[in-house]
């Protein structure tokens, strides 16, 4: 029974059930059965009495509880010590962050328990769960991403991804020959730098207002527009991560093939016209940097000899691989699937975007069940140096006028982005894809 997505949502004067031992995961066909308050699931029920039907539903795995207000009315530090009094394992997650979100686990089954749907601000809101969402529609919802993805909604995108990431690593490997099964050997999930380096950022460069009109004046008076399909994603599938933490070791000379961070003094730091650098001013005090493995890498092999610095501190992991190649699969699998069954547009779509996309930003901060802030940094350094490699792919004739994290903005003589697409474009997850075309006019007073 295990992994059986479940739903119950309770809005509006209505009980939904979604999934239960019918729901298809690959159809992503979700059976819902739906009660009047006064039936079955009664709003103002006591929450011993709900959580026991939350359990019949789950009966073993995961499962979501979307509640309009706290059952039986009290407030989220109630709710947790009566849980807690019935025999709910649960932690005070929700109360640290002034959430309404408690994750309860009892035995085989764990509720995830979001409350206060009507009262969620914007930065916390969830995106599955939008004010004013009916109840069919919130417990589908919630069923379909679980189906898809195979874990539960929680907190947040990033949370989700976190545990996704942890449940993956804790499947068991088959040992030679199929007679049985060994613990799958796991990174260190946990790790701070003593002294924290900069933190990678996306690029994000724009022309000025005066170069933009040149390039109007000298013809180009069209602006295409093109970003990555699933940036991060990919790179999370491509990146090198380190498996245990990295050791100190002082100044030494660079070494590409080591995973590491690399304290720098740079002496001579060449530019490239009309476009973004690639080692920002974000990674920068003064003249002292600390950059990745990849970041130093690229930038030695864009500038050679003209790009001059000396290390003065290192820190390096010696065993490195792309360990999380198969959880990005995962996802890219899940988001294929929910885009077939619902559309690209579908809040279960843009909440597993939402899920890769905040687990790679959540590496870097503290309290999580994943602390690895040298993985984000390597993550978002390795999507940057994709983009801008497809920067140079753009041809002579034409003019990059803005980037903005996977986005590009490109002016061009040609009304159709047809030449555009044919060199730039791809089908896979990584390559970019056609958004579309505006003229400069227009691109100047939305975006200028």
């Amino acid at each position: 029974m295990h992994g059986i997505p479940t739903a119950v949502a309770i809005i509006g004067g209505y009980t939904a059930v979604a999934g239960g031992h019918k729901a298809d995961r690959t159809n992503g066909h979700i059976p819902v059965r739906n009660y009047q308050h006064g039936t079955e699931y009664p709003l103002k029920a006591n929450v011993p009495w709900l959580m026991e039907a939350m359990e019949r539903e789950i009966r073993a795995g995961e499962g979501v509880l979307i509640a309009e207000q706290i059952p039986g009315g009290s407030d989220v530090g109630g709710l947790l010590d009566t849980l807690r009094a019935c025999g709910w394992e649960t932690n005070d997650a929700a109360l640290k962050h002034k959430s309404t979100w408690i994750t309860a686990t009892r035995g085989l089954v764990t509720v995830h328990l979001f409350v206060g749907t009507a009262t969620l601000d914007k930065e916390r809101e969830c995106v599955l769960v939008p004010p004013g969402t009916a109840a069919t529609t919130a417990a589908l919802a919630f069923a379909r991403y679980q189906a898809f993805t195979g874990t539960a909604f929680r907190i947040n995108g990033g949370a989700t991804c976190h545990a996704l990431i942890r449940s993956l690593f804790a499947r068991p490997l088959k040992t030679p020959g199929g007679r049985g099964e060994r613990k799958r050997p796991q990174p260190r999930w946990h790790w701070r730098p003593t002294a924290r380096p900069l933190p990678s950022s996306a690029l994000i460069w724009k022309g000025t207002p005066a170069a933009v009109r040149n390039v109007a004046k000298g013809g180009k008076k069209w602006v295409h527009h093109f970003d990555v399909r699933a940036q991060y994603l990919a790179a999370m599938s491509a990146a090198d991560l380190g498996w245990e933490k990295m050791e100190p070791y002082g100044a030494t000379r660079f070494d590409p093939d080591v995973y590491g961070y690399w304290k720098i003094r740079i002496e001579n730091d060449p530019v490239r016209p009309s476009r973004p650098r690639i080692l920002s001013n974000t990674r920068r005090q003064g003249r002292i940097a600390v950059v990745t493995t990849p970041l130093l890498r690229y930038q030695e092999e864009l500038f050679g000899r003209a790009f001059i610095y000396e290390v003065e501190d290192s820190w390096r992991c010696e065993k490195s691989g792309r360990y999380l190649r198969p959880v990005a699969e995962h996802m890219r699998d899940a988001r294929r699937l929910a885009e077939v069954n619902g559309g690209q547009n579908s809040v279960v779509v843009k909440a597993i975007k939402q899920t890769y996309t905040h687990g790679v930003g959540l590496f870097a901060a503290d309290g999580g069940t994943i602390e690895r802030g040298d993985w984000r940094d390597n993550i978002i350094d390795h999507a940057n140096i994709g983009l801008d490699r497809k920067i140079s792919k753009i041809p002579a004739g034409d003019k990059l006028i803005e980037v903005y994290h996977d986005s590009l903005w490109i002016a061009s003589e040609d009304e159709s982005p047809d030449k555009l697409i044919e060199i730039l474009c791809g089908d896979r997850v990584g390559n970019l894809k056609y958004e579309d075309s505006q003229s400069i006019e227009n691109y100047c007073s939305t975006r200028g």
